[in-house]
């Protein structure tokens, strides 16, 4: 009887990686054909968008490899992002995407791209720093189409992001505007998402990418390749490509109850049975050493015993790595565990050949799912979970001095550790960052998050208005006008300084007038007039807002008086752009009257 047992390489458990084979890919012949298509369309000039969904496990990420591998090998260009599964990051998939392109070539459109993609900043020269936040998203997006276009001039150019479910919503907008104006361009952009996210999180809202999806089905911007369970044959030929062999089909049938067709479920056994030394193959047939061997009912279990293969240090940094994200830096990790990068790295790649928990290629490395990440993470004790968190956050730092500090993930750092006064902090700034950006709904989230954090808190009064008031910016900027009234209000009741009274009951107007209720303008046009004296300038576009509600009933004689005092104040305080709109108001009651000024 020939009996083999896989080798053991001198530890209690863990063997090197190539005990088992890399599975081809299976059942996937229909899908990968379809990208091919796509990609070929695309070679022609005919650009098109396909999104790859299914269930976390599903197969989505090796499909894509194997497409992307593919594409590589007929010359397309391939620029490939991800995205933060902790923090939304405006536009951090394209700044990833394009990583390789800014390194590469230095010439004034890869740093107007860059600097668009990166957002305001101190160096932004006075002329950008002007621009509204919309009007930054617009130059954003046309500088993306631009470099997008010149690339895919000298060769087809495959624009891949992974996991656009955990997208910012500024992200999703230029994902929308990219697949409406390539259908004549060598381009194709591919994206995964998982099923399972697109629902109502715990606080009632939607993730941003059903909305998207919304706006881009009704224009017939996409296709969609929905990834689905495996048979039991399609599990027999992934196991028998992993092990190099034939099954028992006691073992095959046991693999496909279990996974009920996950084939993350079936890699992630097959590993743990390999690192348990419960796998031996006799004449021929791979087999269970031990049939009462109890497989855990959830992918999470399984990829916890395999953790039990990793000494002390080694699970340390694993779990260190877990609180970063799905991929991290190993210079990130020395500085938070304060030891030497070559430590770290020596310890993730004896991580990977025993384990295979990690991965790499050049200086990237990340976690072989993202399921295995989180399994990690949730085991980490809570306590152990904030030291972790602030020693990330100090890290992100230190590691910053020389670039701008990455707001959002601070803010979702220290909001873990639970230090208020830095979570505030950073929360806000990461908030007036996503506004800056054209980045709503991530805004919306961060100014909410203050809010729930400090409200009613007599030590944090400022903070508490400027999230307010950001809140209601976001809103309003989200075309969420009723919700941007009510937080307006409520800033002008809760503050003690009239001229935050006074902007806010100006911003209230404004919403007001984009759901049309005139009578109600007027009124909150009557309380601002009692503070009118607060700030010169918010009171002269508090009567821009008398006079639009006046040209809204139909009393067209009444705008005049108003537009000339505001106009004369903003002469007087030299604020040109406001002048710029009360012209623009002016003009076309000017042309009703046929009149050529203001008396």
């Amino acid at each position: 009887m020939d009996k083999t047992a896989i080798p053991n390489n001198g530890k209690e458990c863990g063997f090197h990686s190539e005990a088992l084979h890399v599975p081809n890919l299976v059942a996937r012949k229909k899908e990968l054909a379809i990208l091919e298509h796509h990609l070929e369309s695309a070679a022609e000039g005919i650009g098109t968008t396909v999104f790859v969904s299914g269930e976390a496990g599903a197969g989505k990420t090796r499909l894509v490899t194997e497409f992307l591998n593919i594409a590589q090998r007929r010359e397309i260009r391939v620029l490939k992002g991800w995205c933060l599964s902790n923090v939304a990051v405006p536009y951090f998939p394209f700044f990833e995407a394009f990583s390789v392109y800014f390194s590469s070539d230095q010439n004034k459109d890869t740093i107007n791209l860059k600097n668009w993609l990166e957002g305001p900043h101190k160096e932004t020269s006075k002329k950008t720093q002007m621009f509204t936040p919309q009007a930054w998203k617009d130059q954003t997006f046309l500088a993306v189409i631009k470099t997008l276009s010149v690339l895919s001039a000298k060769k087809p150019t495959l624009l891949f992001i992974d996991d656009i479910h955990w997208a910012d919503s500024a992200s999703l907008a230029l994902i929308n505007y990219i697949s409406r104006v390539i259908k004549s361009k060598r381009i194709l952009i591919v994206a995964t998402f998982r099923s399972e996210e697109l629902k109502v999180d715990s606080e009632g809202r939607s993730n941003s990418l059903v909305e998207t999806l919304r706006l881009m089905r009704r224009e017939d911007l996409f296709t969609e390749i929905k990834i689905t369970s495996l048979s039991h044959e399609n599990i027999y030929e992934l196991a028998r490509n992993m092990l190099g062999g034939e099954l028992q089909q006691e073992l095959s049938q046991k693999l496909t109850k279990e996974s009920q067709g996950n084939p993350l479920f079936v890699v992630e056994s097959l590993k743990m049975m390999r690192e348990r030394n419960a796998l031996i193959q006799e004449n021929n047939r791979w087999k269970l050493t031990n049939t009462q061997l109890e497989m855990p009912s959830k992918i999470k279990d399984i990829i916890l015993q395999r953790l039990e293969c990793l000494d002390r240090k080694q699970r340390k940094v694993v779990e260190v790595a877990s609180v970063v994200g799905e991929e991290f830096d190993p210079e990130l990790l020395a500085l938070a565990l304060d030891s030497d990068l070559d430590e770290i790295i020596t310890a993730l790649d004896v991580i990977n050949q025993t384990t295979t928990l990690v991965d790499y290629k050049d200086e990237s490395y990340w976690f072989d799912h993202a399921r295995t990440r989180d399994s990690i993470y949730e085991e980490i004790s809570p306590a152990l979970k904030r030291l972790y968190h602030k020693k990330i956050a100090q890290a992100l730092i230190k590691n910053s001095e020389k670039s701008s500090l990455p707001f959002s993930e601070l803010a979702y750092h220290y909001n873990k550790t639970g230090d208020k006064e830095n979570a505030i902090k950073y929360s806000l700034a990461a908030g007036q960052d996503a506004l800056a950006k054209w980045s709503n709904t991530e805004a919306i989230k961060q100014f909410s998050r203050i809010l729930d954090i400090i409200r009613e808190d007599p030590k944090h009064i400022a903070e508490f208005a400027l999230a307010l008031e950001g809140l209601g910016d976001a809103y309003y900027a989200n075309s969420m006008v009723k919700d941007a009234a009510g937080i307006f209000l409520e800033l002008s009741n809760k503050t003690t300084d009239d001229v935050v009274r006074l902007r806010a009951l100006r911003k209230a107007m404004e919403s007001v007038f984009q759901y049309g209720d005139m009578p109600y303008l007027m009124e909150l046009v009557k309380k601002a007039e009692l503070i009118s004296s607060a700030d010169r300038l918010e009171y002269a576009r508090v009567l821009m807002s008398k006079a639009r509600s006046y040209q809204m009933q139909g009393i067209y004689s009444g705008p005049f008086e108003p537009l000339r005092n505001a106009l004369q104040i903003f002469e007087e305080e030299y604020s040109l752009w406001d002048i710029a709109w009360v012209l623009i108001g002016a003009g076309p009651q000017r042309a009703f009257f046929a009149k050529t000024d203001f008396e």
